[in-house]
């Protein structure tokens, strides 16, 4: 048995979904599972994740908060009792696990207090939610570098009743944990339909008094608490035999006074799913001496256009309205407590526009989601601090999250598709579009997460207008790669586009093709690059020539341009061999000989012209070659062929049959549905799965299966689980597969 094999109970192997490998020949040091989103604790050997249970026997019955989005929420009414029985609807087994990341032991699991779960099986769990399914939820997570766990979603106010079987006046329940972060919560009794009124963050007194100050309420003892982070306990006896809690409703939005303001604005009212939700969207904005416009107080409805909004400079404050709803909680991984939580207070903040994440002339705009945005992506850094990227795409920020969470940097992204990339040194590396700014060409930026210091490099192997992925090697924040990165190239007068199967990398001194597969992450160490290879099937892209090609000046021939690459990390070995076949109804094909799969250009044109008898026109061949990716002195592997990097080719077809005395080719051998490219001993350079390229020569060092080391098929993490380095291994969570 391998070292962090788990068991639920004796004869039962539970599915893996995390496993150590060994960085020098990829063999499984540990694995365990099942469980989720796993995470690296910033600068630790240790990893946290999600447990929750492979089948659900229910034994509770909890009634959750709706947390709907831009209406006034309803009650949530708690369904009618059968022979004075509630039905269970859900169990609380959904758990904390921290291993040692060394060798896949259990540190300390906590089951996490008040989070439920409804339903789950091998592949998938779900959390009881009510209403709508954003009343809980976990849609990404952080391990903190002090041992803390954070999760991001929503944690709504859910009661629980203690005994649902037994319909009496005397009743217990249980006010759980939530991390709604303002407003108050309602609480309505079955009897008279009276409403308990409670502040989100209630003590235990507070909820005893609130329920006694009711008719339907004779007596109430409350224990635990504060709310929201506590959960409160109370007994109750109601003035009916059948007394009870009939509903539960909360505030949704609450009002938050910030900046000053003057000047005019209009806005229109976007509609927009969760997270997001619906929001006000600047139209026009004619506020002066530095004012910010700022949307309507209150919601909008659709089809609202042109509404009149404020201007905020300094002086009196403006109102915003804010989801009352949690966006992040942080959990002690050892008790399954909430310790700290935040809401939606990402974005602008008190009406001053932050500095641009790189150095640029123009003005940054400050009428942008103020301080009422969530988070799309989030990392650990040191002293359990993280950066985050709002959901509006417009910020990028540092947060404490110790306490109260509190924003400690926050820089305007004045880039296109910016994405976080991985944290070394606490400087978080990030990713976006190549662009000219104020002091040249950039398309990567690092920002400490202690203090917000950022500074923007480029990489000149990625054209402008391109975006590359970018990696720092591993325990240095000072090197990084850049892989996936496409490049342009002009030629036949046109610009063309090569590396189109995303399988390049450069590391800042040597650059390797086919050591990637674009959709997935790139991890890079001393020794080599380590990357998730997908399984591909043989074959070569192509884009044919347009439909009426254009005249080659001074000939009675036009130009046939085919352009080749390979489908996305099928790059075959070198003892494949192709060839080009022409064939077209009432024409002789054309076939020529077998080519080794690294034929050089002038090969390749021979065994073209071979086949194409030369014209006699005196002014250009019937075959140019323009090998895009070459030539193979800027790559430092020479394991791969020219359709690998892209290779256009030009043909000259006759434009008249009847003036073809220069023997140009008959156009019909050149259309799109003509020409093929046949294949033979094809195999592919890198087995799918986990593999290990070296950084000098690109030479694979090993390659295996991600599920099991003797797989037949492949099984493979999945695009949306990022592996790591961490303790000298390959850390690879992902979907669920056979132990080994």
């Amino acid at each position: 048995m391998l070292m962090g094999r788990c068991c639920n109970c004796i004869g039962e192997r539970r599915p893996t979904t995390i496993k150590g490998l060994d960085t020098s020949d990829g063999t499984t040091v540990w694995e365990y599972g099942h469980g989720s989103f796993w995470r690296e604790h910033y600068g630790t050997d240790e990893i946290t994740g999600i447990e929750a249970a492979l089948t659900v026997t229910k034994n509770r019955f909890v009634l959750v908060a709706l947390q709907n989005i831009g209406a006034a929420n309803p009650y949530v009414t708690r369904p009618a009792r059968t022979a004075g029985a509630l039905t269970a609807n859900c169990r609380e087994s959904i758990a904390l696990v921290k291993l040692d990341a060394t060798d896949g032991t259990v540190i300390e699991t906590a089951t996490i207090d008040g989070l439920f779960q409804q339903d789950g099986t091998d592949n998938s769990f779900t959390l009881i939610t009510g209403p709508d399914y954003y009343s809980m939820s976990i849609r990404n997570a952080a391990a903190l570098s002090g041992g803390d766990y954070v999760i991001l979603g929503n944690r709504a106010v859910a009661i629980e009743w203690v005994d649902y079987t037994t319909d009496t006046a005397d009743k217990e329940y249980i006010l759980h944990a939530h991390i709604q972060q303002a407003g108050k919560v309602y609480i309505r009794t079955k009897t008279s339909l009276e409403v308990i009124e409670l502040q989100y963050n209630a003590t235990a007194a507070d909820v005893e008094a609130a329920f006694e100050a009711t008719a339907d309420c004779t007596a109430a003892t409350a224990t635990g608490g504060p709310w929201p982070h506590r959960k409160i306990e109370i007994s109750v006896t109601w003035s009916a035999s059948t007394g009870d809690i009939d509903g539960v409703k909360v505030d949704h939005q609450y009002a938050v006074t910030v900046g000053g303001g003057g000047g005019t604005s209009t806005w229109d009212w976007v509609l927009s799913p969760p997270p997001t939700g619906d929001y006000w969207g600047l139209n026009t904005d004619s506020c002066t001496g530095g004012a910010v416009a700022t949307a309507p107080a209150t919601p909008g409805s659709p089809g609202d256009v042109g509404i009149p909004g404020t201007c905020v400079g300094g002086g009196a404050g403006y109102t915003v309205q804010r989801p009352t709803y949690g966006i992040a909680a942080r959990y002690d991984t050892g008790t399954g407590l909430i310790t700290s939580s935040v809401g939606y207070e990402f974005g602008l903040r008190n009406g001053s526009a932050p500095p641009k994440l790189v150095d640029n002339t123009g003005t940054v705009p400050t009428s942008n989601f103020a301080a009422t945005a969530g988070i799309d992506d989030i990392r650990a850094g040191a002293s359990n601090r993280v950066a985050v990227l709002t959901t509006n795409g417009l910020y990028v920020e540092g947060w404490e999250t110790t306490g109260p969470w509190s924003s400690v940097w926050q820089k305007y992204n004045n880039v296109q598709n910016i994405s976080l990339s991985n944290v070394e040194g606490d400087k978080q590396l990030i990713e976006f579009t190549r662009a000219t700014f104020t002091a040249g060409s950039r398309c990567i930026a690092q920002v400490t997460i202690a203090d917000g210091t950022a500074t923007a490099s480029d990489s000149s192997v990625v054209s402008t207008g391109k975006t590359p992925r970018v990696y720092y090697h591993e325990g240095s924040s000072a090197n990084w790669s850049v892989a996936n990165y496409p490049a342009t190239t002009t030629g036949f007068g046109g610009s063309f586009q090569y590396n189109l199967d995303g399988s390049r990398v450069y590391d800042g001194t040597t650059q390797l093709h086919g050591v990637v597969d674009y959709q997935y992450p790139l991890l890079t160490d001393a020794d080599g690059f380590y990357s998730v290879i997908n399984p591909q099937t043989a074959g070569v892209r192509f884009t044919g020539p347009s439909t009426t090609p254009p005249i080659i000046s001074g000939t009675n021939a036009r130009a046939y341009v085919w352009r080749w690459y390979t489908t996305d990390w099928a790059k075959p070995t070198l003892t494949t061999q192709f060839r080009f076949r022409f064939a077209r109804t009432g024409l002789t094909t054309k076939t020529t000989a077998w080519l080794d799969w690294d034929s050089t250009s002038a090969e390749i044109k021979t065994a073209l012209d071979n086949i194409f008898t030369a014209n006699t026109g005196g002014v250009t061949d019937n075959v140019v070659m323009y090998p895009l990716g070459g030539p193979a002195s800027i790559i430092g592997n020479t394991d791969y062929g020219l359709f690998d990097v892209g290779l256009v080719i030009r043909f000259a077809g006759f434009a008249n049959a009847a003036g073809n005395t220069e023997s140009y080719i008959n156009p019909n051998y050149l259309l799109t549905n003509s020409v093929t490219i046949e294949f033979q001993n094809f195999s592919q350079y890198c087995t799918p799965g986990i593999a290990s390229h070296s950084r000098t020569t690109g030479t694979v060092r090993w390659t295996r299966t991600w599920g099991s080391k003797g797989a037949t098929s492949y099984t493979g993490p999945g695009a949306l689980f990022r592996p790591w380095l961490q303790s000298g291994l390959v850390i690879v969570p992902g979907v669920l597969v056979d132990p080994e």
